[in-house]
């Protein structure tokens, strides 16, 4: 079954399943590179407010990536226009 807006058809229903791990605790920042290494990953999309940017948390964690030659993109949510 599907749904039609805008003349796009969408799925009515799916299911989307994905692996999910929560790392926390001292040094694991460390380990984030071989944990996504570990995955097969070679990218990464960081998705952080604005306090966590502002506490200096997103550069360190796209710092640590990028050493470890994994690319590593900052998720920047636009403005929306009126």
């Amino acid at each position: 079954m599907t749904d039609r807006h805008n003349d796009i058809t969408y799925p009515t229903s799916f299911t989307f399943c994905t692996p999910t791990a929560i790392e926390y605790g001292t040094g694991r920042l460390a380990q984030l590179p071989a944990f996504v290494q570990r995955l097969g990953g070679r990218r990464v999309l960081v998705v952080g407010g604005p306090g966590v940017k502002a506490a200096g948390i997103v550069d360190r964690v796209l710092d640590t990536l990028r050493l470890a030659d994994i690319e590593a993109r900052l998720h920047r949510r636009r403005k929306r226009s009126a």
